[in-house]
């Protein structure tokens, strides 16, 4: 891409983060680049952004953490994001890849002692240490040209062999640059309109009512065909691609071993959903607008990163659909990947009760996304009767935590950091009987205000000034704050507890939440030397004594009574 390009596209991502950075109260770009990164690319919500960003001074070359409890996972990222277009051809600085691997050994090493005056820091560093860790994956992210030098690959090669010699565990080092982050830029900013040609050996239709097809296809001819669109070609696929999982060595495996051949018969196959496609006998070519792969993901991504690995003799079978009816896609995509362990709140968009939930809260000014992306879809296609209301949009996989925190007390303590489990297939009905517009739009206004607490006093833990915790609190917190630091991860227990506490009490929401913190906070304090503070603030225990104290009305033992 010429440099001019790159300019353009940095001068228009930076007008981006310019209004992330003042939503956000953000100090600079670089965090906003952060936040922009985390929330288009790893698609976390506000909250998640949140926990995961300890960028500051002192922070060791790690500007945010992932803790992925669910594949017993640590990603760290450190992104650089220049203020000046001319720094874009430019690469990721060596002192600062070797400042980031110390950073992680001190992160993850409990021997090695963190020294520096980043809170952020300190407290990732205790949430890790008691929780199982298996594979680490670093990311240096970058708008310019990342780490291109032979000597930087090197360091790269000798860190990860370094930390399986002497772990055991795998870690992981990738490198998102300038290219990629335009790839992700683009994605989110403009409509399906990905367009492919690849060569086939066969072609059969496949029947008379959609325009459809069955190719025969030699695999290195389709991943040259969608090389440069990696990045984007699975927006409409439910699961992205899985690192290192045994299915996909095998894949691996066979994809360049002596069993070569045999590839076609051991393969599902691809599947790509498209809005036009146009099929020429002549050549041998199919050429399709608007699209995108619904099943084989794991499959592509696996056969992409082999490279020049990938033999002759691998060959394909894949299906073309041309289809542009959005329910009939979001139905084919779901049922192709039924078979898969994957988020269950995709599967659960199309529940009677949900569908009758999206509809009531459509009266009150609320657009319930069951599936995602789904209103802006709609307003595109004038699906929508009410093209001129302003509704609030909000997610299902939020909606559903933030209902069962509220109103579910056998299942609110998996809100939090297991809430995969609410989609659970024997939980699902239990959850949903007596849900309805005016619960959950409760329990988002009121998760809401909780959040801008739980931001007032992480403003704290940045800036030893900051007073809004303390006018919140009515009283002057010293240290940081440091004796409230469960809040860190408080926001679903808090939704718990302030509920019970509103329920019981007749009284502010903010006196309710001030009331609930110390609340949280006078158990918590019993069980401090048993367990980390990010596993108590989900510990049903803790949740089922401090409604005790609410139910039993004990007394408070904290300033404010």
């Amino acid at each position: 891409m010429a440099n001019t390009a790159y300019q353009t596209y940095h001068k228009s991502i930076i007008n981006e983060l310019e209004k992330i950075k003042e939503e956000k109260s953000y100090d600079n770009l670089s965090i906003s680049f952060a936040h922009w990164y985390l929330k288009n690319e790893w698609k976390l919500n506000d909250e998640q952004i949140q926990d995961a960003i300890i960028d500051g001074a002192d922070d060791m070359g790690l500007d945010a953490v992932i803790i992925d409890e669910n594949n017993n996972k640590l990603v760290m990222f450190q992104f650089k994001f220049p203020n000046s277009d001319n720094q874009i051809n430019e690469e990721i600085k060596q002192d600062q890849m070797l400042k980031t691997f110390k950073g992680f050994q001190t992160l993850i090493y409990n021997d090695n002692e963190y020294n520096g005056k980043n809170k952020l820091f300190s407290d990732m560093k205790e949430r890790v240490k008691d929780i199982d860790i298996y594979d680490f994956e670093i990311y240096f992210v970058s708008f310019n040209k990342g780490i291109e030098a032979k000597s930087n690959k090197d360091i790269i090669f000798s860190e990860e062999k370094k930390f399986k010699n002497s772990s055991g565990s795998d870690l992981k080092v990738l490198t998102h640059n300038v290219d990629y982050i335009i790839n992700i830029f683009d994605r989110i900013n403009r409509e399906n309109n990905v367009e492919i040609e690849f060569t086939y050996e066969n072609i059969m239709p496949i029947n008379d009512e959609y325009n459809s097809y069955y190719c025969y296809i030699k695999a290195k001819n389709l991943i040259s065909s969608i090389a440069d669109k990696m990045s984007f070609i699975f927006d409409e696929n439910i699961r992205l691609y899985e690192y290192n999982t045994s299915i996909n060595q095998g894949i691996k495996e066979t994809a360049v071993g002596d069993n070569s051949r045999m590839f076609y018969f051991y393969n599902n196959g691809i599947v790509f959903i498209c809005n036009q496609a146009k099929s020429s006998t002549g050549n041998r070519k199919i050429s399709l607008t608007g699209a995108s792969v619904v099943n084989g993901c794991q499959t592509l991504n696996v056969l992409y990163e082999i490279g020049e690995q990938l033999k002759d003799d691998v060959f394909l079978v894949v299906k073309i659909i041309e289809i542009g009816e959005y329910n009939e896609r979001s139905n084919i995509t779901r049922y192709l990947n039924s078979q898969n362990q994957i988020k269950g709140s995709y599967f659960l968009a199309n529940h009677t009760m949900i569908r009758n939930l999206q509809k009531e809260l459509l009266k009150k000014g609320y657009f319930l996304e069951r599936q995602i992306n789904e209103y802006k879809y709609n307003k595109k296609h004038n699906k929508s009767k009410d093209d001129n209301c302003d509704y609030e949009i909000i997610k299902l996989e939020d909606t559903i935590q933030y209902y069962t925190a509220c109103y579910l007390d056998k299942y609110a303590h998996l809100a939090k950091n297991r809430k995969g489990e609410l989609f659970d297939i024997n939980k699902v009905d239990d959850i949903l009987k007596d849900i309805n517009a005016d619960k959950v739009i409760h329990s988002h206004k009121l998760h809401d205000e909780i959040n801008n607490v739980i931001k007032k006093y992480r403003k704290l833990r940045k800036n030893s000034e900051s007073n809004e915790f303390s006018e919140f609190l009515g009283e002057n917190v010293i240290n940081q704050g440091e004796e409230f630091k469960f809040l860190n991860t408080s926001d679903i227990i808090l939704l718990n507890i302030t509920h019970h506490f509103l329920t019981k009490n007749n009284c502010e929401i903010n006196d309710a939440i001030k009331q609930s913190i110390y609340l949280i906070k006078q158990v918590i304090d019993k069980y401090m030397n048993s367990s980390a503070l990010a596993n108590l603030t989900r510990k049903k225990e803790v949740y089922d004594e401090v409604r005790g104290l609410i139910n039993n009305k004990r007394p408070l033992q904290n300033s404010l009574f």
